[in-house]
């Protein structure tokens, strides 16, 4: 035997289905960030977190991008 992989505990991954993943959740509700250190660990939980804020930062150079896109014309190129 060289590895052992654990199943997925389906009730928790429910939870976190009905709680995290649905397409139904708002943009800026915030992430079950202890469940999904509880059940996948320190590493996974800190790369949404990092992935959440960095989404979330994103947004207003992005706004600004389209607003100035706009105003300076799209048929520039």
């Amino acid at each position: 035997i060289r590895q052992v992989l654990t199943l997925h505990n389906k009730e928790i991954l429910s939870h976190l289905r009905e709680t995290w993943v649905w397409p139904k959740k708002f943009f800026f509700t915030r992430q079950p960030i202890e469940d999904i250190r509880q059940y996948f660990g320190v590493k996974i939980a800190l790369y949404f977190c990092w992935i959440s804020f960095y989404t979330k930062a994103l947004c207003l150079p992005a706004l600004y991008g389209i607003i100035i896109w706009f105003y300076t014309g799209r048929n520039q190129y």
